[in-house]
């Protein structure tokens, strides 16, 4: 399962820079905080890794607790 994991967080990875979209290096607002946050491929990596950093956190706390 774990070599799994790692293969498919290393093909995300890999295939995010194939998604180029417009707004990518214009002057002002290509590469400010709105982008970030406006544009849906941007919210969706984001959610994405949210997802992941809140599942690390309760493995590594239970795994504390279980020590």
């Amino acid at each position: 399962m774990r070599s799994f994991s790692l293969s498919f967080l290393a093909t995300f990875l890999m295939a995010s820079g194939a998604g180029a979209h417009p707004g990518h290096g214009e002057p002002g607002h290509g590469f400010s905080l709105v982008h970030y946050l406006t544009e849906p491929v941007h919210v969706f990596s984001a959610l994405v890794l949210a997802v992941l950093v809140v599942v690390a956190a309760r493995v590594v706390v239970r795994r504390r607790k279980r020590s």
